[in-house]
């Protein structure tokens, strides 16, 4: 009787991960629940199958989902997706900018793994400047413009 109960401890293992997954972003719990119905499957099938077998093929099943999230990721989410994401962030300068001179922008949330980016402007910039990202000429680096504030805009105080 206990060997018809594993498939049922695959498929728990399965929810358990779908629940971390819920608390992040990153598709890793995603995988590896989807690699548990891989056991469950093979133990609701061949009862007998031992226990090593089964974390075993739960090990292969789960470097198989990621490297194929890792080719999906690559191959259809195109840095001009990632560019578009990024353009747009508002963040503060953590270091003066210029045309040629770089400085460092500081993100309230991180895009792309990073929360801090290097940055040019078309205009000098001072450090503790609000911008918002305009473009993106490199992989990391930014280009900012000066934005203005709430009351900036209406003329509030």
């Amino acid at each position: 009787m206990g060997e018809n109960i594993v498939w049922w401890a695959w498929i728990i293992v399965g929810g358990l991960f779908l629940l971390v997954e819920l608390t992040t972003t990153t598709f890793f719990g995603l995988w590896m629940a989807i690699a548990a119905l891989v056991p469950a499957l093979t133990a609701l099938i061949w009862p007998h199958f031992s226990l090593q077998w089964q974390l075993t093929l739960w090990i292969v099943a789960m470097l198989l989902c990621g490297w194929l999230w890792s080719r999906y990721n690559r191959k259809y989410l195109s840095p001009v997706a990632q560019e578009d994401s990024l353009a747009g962030q508002i963040g503060v300068l953590a270091r003066e900018c210029s045309a040629s001179r770089p400085g460092l922008l500081l993100l309230q949330k991180p895009v792309m793994g990073a929360s801090e980016w290097r940055c040019i402007s078309d205009e000098p910039l001072p450090a503790d400047t609000r911008v918002v990202v305009v473009a993106q000429p490199e992989p990391y680096l930014v280009r900012v413009e000066r934005t203005q504030s709430i009351h900036q805009k209406t003329g509030g105080a």
